[in-house]
């Protein structure tokens, strides 16, 4: 017989061990914006010396969202890109991953998503609801 239909599947001996978590988050941004608007904003990331550095550097201001005066506020620039850990090394949640989108003035901001997960797309979410 060619195949053998089945109602039921087995689930890698591996999925039971873990919990499929998003980890790695890459957002693209896609047009630039007025200057000063429309960054991604990290408000608890303030806190790590490396990330002060980097902030003197990338730091925007933005009117309409006071999250956006705080922490780590990433210009957003055409074709560039901010990548962060969402995950601690142990699969905790990192909180000075926390994020929030700034909202640009006099434009239109345009951005796209991906994630990377731990687990293998191919065995898919509905395994683990």
């Amino acid at each position: 017989m060619y195949g053998e239909f089945t109602t039921t599947y087995t689930l890698p001996r591996y999925v039971h061990h873990m919990t499929p978590n998003r980890f790695v988050t890459l957002f693209v941004y896609l047009n630039a914006v007025e200057r000063g608007s429309g960054g991604t904003v990290f408000p608890f990331a303030e806190s790590i010396e490396t990330v002060e550095s980097v902030r003197s550097t990338t730091s925007t201001t933005t009117d309409g969202m006071a999250e956006c005066k705080t922490g780590l506020n990433v210009a957003p620039t055409a074709f560039g890109a901010s990548l962060f850990y969402t995950q601690t090394p142990d699969q905790d949640v990192d909180f000075l991953a926390l994020h929030g989108g700034c909202p640009p003035q006099g434009s239109i901001k345009w951005g796209a998503n991906a994630f990377m997960w731990n687990a293998d797309a191919a065995e898919g979410a509905d395994f683990w609801n």
